[in-house]
């Protein structure tokens, strides 16, 4: 387990408002609302100095503070629609952290729905923060991708599929072509200076690689029963390797 970081923020954006699947953030995953699931995770891990959830409902405040968060503001209106990014309610939520507690190193925005992350990822992940810091760069989880990136279809106006990449890649053997890896979308570390820029945050990583059987976005209710069952042989998993 690691020891505490001076300076370290984990941030947690979890508003009330999902459409997709409704109060997704306090549905119960394996009888343990699903924000209250990963912050058990963030928790544990001992990485950050301070674990706070952004949100404007009141239900989801509270479900975070009964899982040892804090959440020391209600996230405004304007910063709560469909359309707002994560930047943009992270350096928020720097900005109050700032206010009220003074100068942060580095923050981690962490998804609700990365309840297949474990204590290590966090402490791992970590101790790439001072070698990103020091190129303006994050560190994001990564995934790699299990066929060639550059083998992808792409769908013109009839309907039909064509190859989205050069005539060379297509004639090229899979081992040939180069690896390519994808955003994981689970957690990501970057300086409160980088959060509050309008430069994109995935401009240049530090790539913390997740496996991809660790990996899931929970968006419709069939990524909820993968997650659920991905979860499940991960618990089978870390219990034979105990």
């Amino acid at each position: 387990m690691a020891s505490r970081k001076r300076g370290f923020l984990a941030v947690i954006p979890a508003r009330g408002g999902s459409k997709r699947i409704p109060r997704k953030n306090i549905r119960k995953f394996r009888g343990v609302p699903l924000l209250g699931r990963t912050l058990s995770t963030v928790i544990r891990s001992s990485v950050f100095d301070k674990v706070i959830v952004s949100t404007d409902d009141p239900e989801i405040a509270e479900i975070g503070r009964q899982f040892g968060a804090l959440v020391p503001f209600s996230r405004p209106n304007d910063l709560s629609d469909d359309w707002t990014g994560t930047a943009p309610v992270v350096a928020h939520a720097v900005d109050q952290v700032t206010d009220a507690f003074g100068d942060l190193s580095a923050v981690c925005c962490i998804y609700p729905g990365a309840v297949l992350m474990e204590t290590e990822d966090f402490v791992t992940s970590s101790n790439l923060v001072s070698q990103a810091l020091g190129q303006d760069a994050v560190v994001a989880a990564v995934v790699r991708y299990s066929h060639p990136a550059q083998r992808a279809l792409r769908r013109v106006a009839n309907g039909q599929l064509v190859p989205a990449g050069s005539e060379e890649d297509v004639a090229s053997r899979t081992q040939d072509l180069e690896p390519m890896w994808h955003d994981a979308g689970q957690f990501y570390w970057a300086s409160p200076d980088r959060w509050r820029s309008p430069k994109p945050l995935l401009t240049t990583v530090v790539p913390y690689e997740v496996p991809s059987w660790r990996v899931q976005d929970i968006d419709t209710e069939e990524d909820w029963l993968r997650a659920e069952l991905l979860y499940e042989i991960q618990l089978r998993a870390n219990t034979v390797a105990e």
